[in-house]
């Protein structure tokens, strides 16, 4: 009879002892993978280089032909702007509150790849009609695509902003000021 209450006595200690436990730590989360620093992101964006002729009739009407080097993109009726890279886009990305995608202000595929740059600097200089966004409207923003026109052709897109904000879907839909159709030119 010893042993059977040595026995029990053992087992009220034992479950006794369990019931003491502290419950086990829930196990530790994976750590979160850290970002890298936007600027180690950054792909750099760079102005077209080397000269186009203006297809469009916006390009025909508003610049002229067109000339790119060293981030300043000159044109034939003497206007300049000084470009700096600010980021890509998408041509499916949206624009504005209408949300219509920058692909659809230029008739490219949505899965066009589009390159975003600060004006730093505007010299409208003897321009018909004052430059991208006419007279006495500074231009801010401008987004450019290298690809090809409706029939295959190489083209370069370039669309022109003014508004303090880079163009994107937060954009006012007045921003945009208009777009313009450049070829190489040949030799």
């Amino acid at each position: 009879m010893r042993r059977q209450i040595a026995l029990a006595l053992g087992a009220l200690l034992l479950l006794q002892a369990g019931c003491e436990r502290k419950p086990a730590a829930p196990p530790t989360p994976p750590a979160a993978p850290t970002a890298a620093p936007p600027e180690a992101l950054a792909v750099p964006v760079t102005p077209p280089e080397g000269r186009f002729d203006a297809i469009s009739n916006t390009a025909l009407g508003v610049t002229g032909d067109m000339t790119g080097a060293a981030g300043v993109l000159t044109f034939a009726q003497g206007q300049s702007y000084g470009l700096v890279g600010e980021g890509r886009l998408k041509g499916s990305d949206p624009y504005a509150s209408t949300k219509a995608s920058f692909a659809s202000l230029i008739s490219v595929a949505d899965s066009a790849d589009l390159e975003v740059f600060k004006v730093t600097k505007e010299d409208p200089a003897k321009a018909r009609n004052g430059g991208f966004c006419g007279k006495g409207v500074a231009t801010t923003y401008l987004v450019t695509h290298q690809g090809v026109d409706i029939g295959g052709a190489p083209a370069l897109f370039v669309m022109a902003f003014k508004g303090a904000s880079a163009p994107g879907a937060a954009s006012a839909e007045a921003d945009l000021c208009g777009t313009f159709m450049y070829g190489p030119k040949a030799g």
